[in-house]
């Protein structure tokens, strides 16, 4: 995926959901620590340009797949665009964040939320 200053952050949380079944990203004012949430009173609205959250970024493209953790996601949308990203799973009928998790392949992530919706 192509991310630029004329990216929206919806589009990239459209393009990363339609890969991973059950997996959503959500974008932060502030870096979270490893292993810890992101408040949801810092929550970006969605609408919002890349270059609205980062005036500096640079072009570039963005790759992820299935093999990928959380945490490698994660960095890197920080490293290469600036832009603070927390990955989301559904479990059952509720969105947690993967903070316990962030060591685990997207892949993985998404066997659970499988695993979680036979349950319901």
């Amino acid at each position: 995926m192509k991310i630029n200053k004329e990216t929206v952050l919806e589009e990239i949380r459209t393009q990363f959901a339609s890969q991973f079944d059950g997996l959503k990203l959500e974008f932060f004012k502030k870096q979270h620590a490893d292993s810890s949430g992101s408040h949801k009173k810092s929550m970006l609205d969605s609408s919002l340009l890349v270059s609205e959250v980062n005036p500096s970024i640079s072009e570039g493209d963005m790759a992820w797949d299935k093999s990928m953790t959380v945490s490698e996601i994660e960095q890197l949308l920080e490293s290469r665009f600036g832009l603070h990203a927390q990955v989301f799973r559904l479990t059952g009928r509720v969105w947690i964040e993967t903070t316990t998790t962030d060591s685990y392949t997207l892949e993985k992530q998404m066997n659970k939320s499988a695993d979680s919706q036979t349950s319901i």
